[in-house]
This record gives structure tokens, sequence and C-alpha cells, in this order.
């Protein structure tokens, strides 16, 4: 199993299980707890399979457009999502957005962060139409469907 992960204010995880065509995506939980539950229903669904937890590593300053308040949540779900994927025994492997961004091709930095949102969801929609469930690809769960399409290609180097 790979599991993807925004853990951005308004972020996703997307679950992509071995040999099978469809994928699932979730809209990040709310808090600690919630993650945790999640990650752990993730494994049991994993039937004691291997299971790589891609997330993306958060910048470690909030930036001159970013709000400290957006940046705060951003660092506490990114510390929960690494303590949940520990606590179930997930593999761990960070990647920046200019790695994954350019490791797909999709980057645009010169972008609005609007027009670079609704590029990425695009993007994911042309890669993964008619095979999500639930089947709409919103903006939320856009960054952490393309960070797995990332993941699935670097699996068979790892």
């Amino acid at each position: 199993m790979i599991i993807a992960v925004d853990p951005g204010v308004s972020g996703g995880i997307s679950v992509h299980y071995y040999n099978c065509a469809s994928y699932e995506i979730h809209k990040i939980p709310v808090g600690r707890d919630s993650i945790l539950a999640l990650f752990q229903l993730l494994k049991k669904r994993a039937l004691g399979k291997k299971v790589q937890c891609w997330i993306e590593a958060q910048p470690k300053t909030t930036g001159r457009k970013r709000p400290e308040s957006r940046a705060i949540v951003q660092g506490e779900n990114y510390g929960f999502v690494q303590m949940a994927a520990l606590a179930c025994g997930f593999n761990i492997v960070d990647v920046t957005p200019q790695k994954w961004q350019n490791g797909l091709g999709v980057s645009c930095p010169k972008l609005s962060y609007e027009k670079r949102k609704k590029k990425f969801q695009a993007d994911a929609i042309n890669i993964y139409k008619g095979r999500i469930i639930p089947k709409k690809i919103i903006q939320q769960v856009a960054d952490s469907l393309l960070i797995l399409e990332y993941a699935k290609r670097m699996e068979k180097f790892i």
C-alpha cells in the first residue's frame, strides 16, 4: 500500500492498494486522534503488507506569503501524520513539493496559489479520472493524488 499525504490546512490523503485499479481519497482529518484513527483503519486494510507513507515535507519557515496560523496547522498536521504512520509501523518517505512537482513535470512556481491549485486539480483529474473512490477529485486532495503518482513512479527504485 502507498499512502500519500498533503498535510496542509486543506490537504488530503490518497491511498493506493497494490494490485488494485482504484484509489481512495480523504480530506485531511482534523486533529491527531482523527488522523491516527484513519491510519489505524488503513493499517487493517493493508492486511499485514508493506506500507509506504509519502508525506509532503513542510518548509522550516512560514515564508512571506503564508500566514503564521496556517503554517502552525500545517506543522501540527505534519507531526500528527508522522506519528500516526510510526505508530502503525509504516515506512515514512518525506518528499518536498519541488521534488514531486519537478518529478511529474507539473511545477509552475510563477502561477498564483489559486491558479496553481486549479492546475494541480486538472493534472490529477487527467491522471486518475474514473479510478477514484469517491469519484470527485476536489482541489483539497489533488496534491496528495499527485504525490501518490510520484510515489508510484519512485517505488520502482526503492
